[in-house]
């Protein structure tokens, strides 16, 4: 439920009262704009300003230190600036007289930015937040190859160029008396399977899950469940109940379309299905039933994420259902995503777009402008390894690349209404299935074993979604309409090439809505007929209606930024 400002200055200020003053502006203005949230958390003590965002009870505080997220109970050094990261899923500042600090979690699955000159250090889990404050802001055009081809702004990348997005399971340490910074990374489990047995590995993994579960450091009568059809939630689910937390306590949620609920075999009806066996309390939010402007839903989705991510699918409500959330006293939401394995690859390229580490050399009808973005560079530790299988760097890019990159982005869209934790990302889970050897990861192979071995219910998996795709949002005739009204009016921003943008309107104003679904099936049908005379998987074309979303993000995150630069110019 909140976001997070650490400021340290060099020198005592003669404007303390306009700092603060400055400082709260910052935290209104990146609150979601559907809520009233509550006063931001705003302290200035010892030349550090701390200021937290709609802060709820489940924050930690010690001085000028603050932990958002959720932590296990041993650790109670955990505000004291260079001693060992606790263990848990957050983001944390800390501070004392010689130094601060901002620590990732071992997964890295909140972001933290930050920002050194010779006046200040900043650290914030928002980039809005650090922009704002500075009154400037320096476009890093680096990010545009990335959200073209991947939906993200790339590994390691922040959106201004001064930036620097801290690595998981790190810290920046700030050292007051020289006033450097120095980063470090805890030492972690590498992706490293061995050969032993199954059985050794199932018995770990019961007795990690067990120790994590019981340590959780949480008011579950003020949390909620996230429940789909799947292996993930419904292990956490069950690793929950069976770590003491009483079944009256625990509540559930699922969302989807709204006719999604009565069909057998979706995400709606098996979660309904499943709490109603245990007699848990489910609700279910109907995304689809919500009348609301795609102008909302698009702006909403890129203030409230920074436009770090392009996945609306969830948020075509325009956050409603997080919005009733905040509203019925919910302080936090459980996540299940984990490092357990993925499905096999039959290519370097497919492992990659696996973990959603697409480049834009991936498709045809990108690679037509590469020449007109800054040179993609595919950082050296993402690349594959000698002797690597393509099931082994597929899991690593899960971990490097697209926890502490997607995951953590998606994160960042709910965090202004709700906190979060993501048990199974704790570090000594997440350094266990680092060992897991291959045959057991593919498809997730032993997690989906522990969790049945723990189910006793009668109720099955799903075997479909219970939303629309992301094309299916995109191609609707208003939201075209929107998007194609918007990028020929940045047109002139020259943010992209013209060239790109008449690409883009051009081809989603071919057709809509049906139309446009029967092109999408002949052209996968045409694809799987190439595929099986030529045996060879051919480049393939992104989505044009995925295309020029991503290519509206960073027209309208650029002119958000640009405006928030100079917000405070009165003050």
């Amino acid at each position: 439920m909140a976001k997070g400002i650490f400021i340290c200055f060099r020198k005592k200020s003669k404007h303390q009262t306009v700092l603060l003053q400055k400082v709260t502006k910052v935290c209104k203005s990146i609150t979601p704009s559907n809520i009233q949230p509550s006063e931001p958390y705003v302290k200035h003590s010892a030349g550090v300003i701390t200021a937290i965002v709609n802060p709820n009870k489940s924050i930690l505080y010690n001085g000028n230190s603050f932990l958002l997220g959720a932590i296990q109970e041993e650790n109670k050094n955990w505000y004291q600036p260079c001693e060992d990261y606790p263990i848990g899923t957050f983001a944390l500042f800390r501070d004392n007289p010689g130094h601060s600090e901002a620590v990732s979690d071992a997964a890295g699955s909140r972001s933290i930015w930050y920002y050194l000159n010779e006046e200040l250090f900043i650290a914030s889990t928002s980039q809005r937040a650090i922009i704002q404050f500075l009154g400037s802001f320096e476009f890093n055009e680096k990010v545009i190859p990335w959200m073209l081809s991947s939906g993200t702004i790339g590994p390691g990348l922040s959106w201004d160029k001064r930036i620097n997005k801290l690595p998981p399971n790190s810290s920046v340490v700030l050292n007051k008396v020289n006033w450097t910074v120095t980063t470090s990374t805890n030492q972690s489990a590498a992706i490293n399977p061995d050969t032993s047995n199954a059985s050794n590995y199932s018995e770990r993994l019961n007795v990690i899950a067990k120790k994590t579960f019981s340590k959780l450091l949480i008011d579950m009568s003020s949390y909620v469940l996230p429940i789909s059809g799947g292996g993930d939630s419904r292990g956490v689910l069950l690793l929950l109940r069976r770590s003491g937390y009483k079944k009256h306590k625990l509540k559930t949620i699922t969302w989807g379309t709204g006719d999604s609920r009565n069909k057998n075999g979706t995400d709606a009806h098996i979660s309904h299905l499943l709490t109603k066996e245990l007699g848990l309390e489910n609700t279910y939010y109907k995304l689809d039933d919500i009348n609301i402007s795609p102008e909302t839903v698009i702006n909403r989705f890129i203030e409230n994420g920074e436009g770090r991510i392009d996945h609306i699918r969830g948020y075509v409500d325009g956050f409603n259902m997080w919005k009733e959330l905040f509203k019925g006293g919910i302080n936090g939401v459980i996540r299940g995503d984990q490092a357990f394995g993925t499905k096999a690859s039959n290519s370097w390229r497919q492992a990659r777009r696996s973990a959603g580490l697409s480049l834009c050399s991936d498709f045809s009808n990108l690679k037509r402008f590469i020449h007109l973005f800054p040179f993609q560079q595919l950082p050296v530790e993402l690349t594959p390894k000698n002797n690597e299988s393509k099931l082994t760097y597929a899991d690593r890019l899960r971990i490097s690349f697209r926890i502490p990159i997607i995951l953590s982005a998606l994160s960042d869209l709910k965090l202004g209404y709700v906190e979060e934790i993501n048990p199974l990302l704790c570090k000594p889970l997440l350094d266990f299935a680092c060992e897991i050897p291959s045959e057991l990861k593919e498809d997730k192979k032993l997690w989906r074993q522990f969790v049945k071995s723990i189910d006793t219910t009668s109720i099955p998996y799903a075997t479909k979604g219970s939303g629309n795709t992301p094309q299916d949002f995109l191609a609707r005739e208003d939201v075209v309409k929107q998007i194609t009204n918007e990028l020929y009016l940045y047109k002139k921003s020259k943010v992209l090439p013209e060239e790109l943008i008449d690409y883009v309107i051009k081809e989603i104003s071919k057709k809509s809505g049906r139309t446009k679904k029967m092109k999408r099936f002949v052209a996968k049908l045409i694809h799987k007929l190439i595929f099986s005379f030529t045996k060879r998987k051919p480049i393939q074309k992104l989505d044009v209606s995925v295309l020029a979303f991503r290519a509206l993000i960073i027209c309208k995150t650029h002119q958000l930024l640009t405006n928030e630069a100079g917000f405070f110019n009165d003050l």
